[in-house]
Order: C-alpha cells, then sequence, then structure tokens
C-alpha cells in the first residue's frame, strides 16, 4: 500500500510540474500564432488536411504545435486528477487502518489490560480500556488493576486508572493501598499546581489590563477589573494553602 501511495504522490508530482509549466507554454505559443489567420478549426484543418485547405507551411508548423501542445497539456491534466484521486484514496485507507482499534471481547480487554499493567505497557493500557475492559477487574490472585498497577510503582498508569474510573476502597492489600493513597495525592497535588499556573498567567493578564486602564481608560471597568483580580489572589492564596495540606498528607503517607 505505501509503494501505491508513493507511486501516486509521484504521478501527482510530475503532471503538476507539466500543469505549471502550461501557462508560460500557452502565453508563449498564443503570441506566435497571433500572426496566423484562422481559429482553433483551422489549425486542426492544417493538421488533418492542408492541402485542401491551402495551408501555408507556416500555419502547418504553427498548427502542429499547438496541437500537441494542447493534447499534452490535456492529458497532464487527466493524469493529474487521476492521481491525486488515488493519492487520496490510498491516503485514506491507510489513516483508516492506523486509527482502527482492535477488537476486543470484554474478557479479553480484561486481559490485555492486566497483561498491560505487567509489562509497564500503558498505551497497551488505554487500549484495553478503550475496548471495553473493566477498570476496576482483579486478577487471579485477588488484586485490582489499581493495585497491580500500584505494587509495581507505576505513578502514571495508577493516575490514568483513577482517570478512568477506577475505586480505590476495592483494595484488599495494605502496602498497595498506602501507594495508591500517595499516587491519589501526588495527582491531587499536579492537579492544583497546574490551577495554580493558570491562575498566576490570568492575575498577570489582569494587572496588564489594570496598568492600560489606569492610564486614561472606562474607570468602571478599572474597578471591575480590579475587583476580579482581588478575588483571584484570594482563590490563588487558597489553592496555596491546599497545596501545603497535601503535602502534608503526602509526606505523612510516605514516612509511615
Amino acid at each position: 500500500m505505501k509503494k501505491s501511495v508513493i507511486t501516486s504522490l509521484l504521478v501527482v508530482s510530475i503532471f503538476t510540474g507539466l500543469l505549471d509549466a502550461a501557462p508560460a507554454w500557452w502565453n508563449n505559443m498564443t503570441n506566435k500564432l497571433r500572426s496566423v489567420p484562422g481559429g482553433i478549426a483551422r489549425k486542426w484543418h492544417c493538421v488533418k488536411n492542408p492541402d485542401h485547405y491551402n495551408c501555408t507551411p507556416q500555419e502547418r508548423a504553427s498548427a502542429k504545435i499547438w496541437i500537441t501542445g494542447a493534447t499534452a497539456v490535456t492529458i497532464a491534466a487527466v493524469l493529474a486528477l487521476v492521481g491525486i484521486k488515488m493519492a487520496a484514496s490510498e491516503v485514506k485507507q491507510v489513516q483508516d487502518k492506523a486509527v482502527e482499534l482492535p477488537r476486543y471481547t470484554p474478557d479479553q480487554a480484561n486481559i490485555l489490560l492486566l497483561q498491560g499493567i505487567y509489562a509497564h505497557n500503558l498505551n497497551q493500557v488505554k487500549i484495553a480500556l478503550d475496548s471495553g475492559a473493566n477498570v476496576n477487574f482483579r486478577s487471579a490472585v485477588g488484586w485490582s488493576a489499581l493495585e497491580e498497577a500500584a505494587n509495581r510503582d507505576n505513578l502514571e498508569m495508577v493516575y490514568l486508572l483513577l482517570e478512568r474510573g477506577a475505586f480505590p476502597a476495592l483494595t484488599n492489600d495494605v502496602a498497595a493501598a498506602i501507594r495508591i493513597k500517595a499516587a491519589i495525592l501526588v495527582y491531587k497535588l499536579n492537579q492544583l499546581r497546574r490551577d495554580k499556573d493558570r491562575m498566576a498567567k490570568s492575575q498577570i493578564k489582569l494587572r496588564q489590563e489594570i496598568d492600560r486602564l489606569s492610564q486614561g481608560g472606562n474607570k468602571n471597568m478599572l474597578r471591575s477589573k480590579t475587583g476580579d483580580l482581588a478575588r483571584l489572589n484570594d482563590q490563588a492564596k487558597r489553592i496555596s494553602t491546599q497545596i501545603k495540606d497535601v503535602q502534608g498528607q503526602l509526606s505523612r503517607v510516605i514516612n509511615r
């Protein structure tokens, strides 16, 4: 299929080049033929039956050049369109095949989920979940998928399972429970830090708007923006407090 796509694109490139050169050729031929009497029909007759139409040698030569060029441009245009259509069709087939997920039964998807966790293969776990795997599925030893990921210290996979709805309360193993709790706290901490970063950008933008308005802008708008900044500052303080609280909880969990 790749060879077919490359061939199609090559055909398109070649004939696109011919089409790009066609306007220059057309202008050149038009200038040469302006001195020759008769239209397209006469040029055709001067090629097919020059003696009957009393065509001069100049008319014959010009007509042959004109018709040959016109035919070449027409063929090039047709082949280019065919090549474009072929290339588009092949590319679409490749794209459709690339995005098509394998089909699994629920049981197969559950097995694929555990295999992905055992192999630390995050992409396989995503495919299994997208294919209908139970995010709270338990292995043969009774551990949930979340416990299996936590016991392998794979925090990224724990985050993914939590995002997809894994239920931490299903955990039976004490060590796994501690790891999962730590992972949840780290996940929450990262979310709070992202919120704080977004808020800091909004604060900078508001301060810039306030500075602009204070130099002769709308006073009502200035008061409104100043109030927005004050509220945003309060929210930032609360988030900072939450971050310290989560950091404390995480420290206590880790040091157990």
